[in-house]
């Protein structure tokens, strides 16, 4: 459902730039965060209840999900079996 007033257009923008701030620092410094589930990573994203969960690989690093930070790791469990 696309936004239907300019505060939801700018809180849609601030959502995408605050995910692409963290990804940068995902690519920066991806051995700062946790592991929380085998071999995955996650990162919380400030101002926004979402969490990046990631897997580093060889020379890759590899978004596994964008969840709501609410939806816990049976949640993540769930979405990546």
């Amino acid at each position: 459902m696309p936004p239907t007033n300019k505060f939801d257009r700018d809180l849609e923008s601030d959502s995408f730039k605050r995910c692409r701030d963290v990804l940068d620092v995902i690519c920066e410094t991806p051995e700062l965060y946790a592991v929380v589930h085998e071999d995955i990573r996650a990162v919380a994203m400030r101002r926004f209840p979402h969490v990046i969960y990631f897997r580093l690989e060889i020379e890759t690093i590899v978004i596994m999900a964008v969840m709501h930070g609410r939806r816990g790791e049976a949640a993540l469990i769930r979405r990546l079996t």
